[in-house]
């Protein structure tokens, strides 16, 4: 993916890739019109892909499988629903129903 962007010194558009961003708030990018650098602040956003309903938000039950299962390494107490994806003990995650 690439965005096009005005030079501040020369005021032209040149594109710039994302593919050149590391996880940066920063870049620096060169203009190869005017062979000049300039800084550039990266701007990350987050677009909801799908939407489903989550009873268990509104006050019905979670459905609640044993996390050990999908994680080795977690502790054998936390649980986690397969509606919202809430992650907890029982206490955190009241009401619920079991699915094993």
């Amino acid at each position: 993916m690439s965005e096009e962007v005005e030079c501040p010194y020369c005021n032209k558009k040149l594109e710039y890739s994302y593919f050149d961003v590391e996880k940066k708030d920063t870049v620096h990018i060169k203009c190869p019109h005017c062979d000049k650098k300039f800084a550039g602040t990266v701007e990350y956003k987050i677009h909801l892909t799908s939407t489903k309903k989550a009873d268990c938000l509104n006050g019905s039950n979670h459905i609640l499988t044993p996390l050990a299962r999908k994680l080795s390494n977690a502790p054998l107490n936390v649980y986690n629903c397969q509606v919202c994806n809430s992650s907890g003990t029982i206490y955190d995650l009241t009401p619920f129903k079991w699915c094993i």
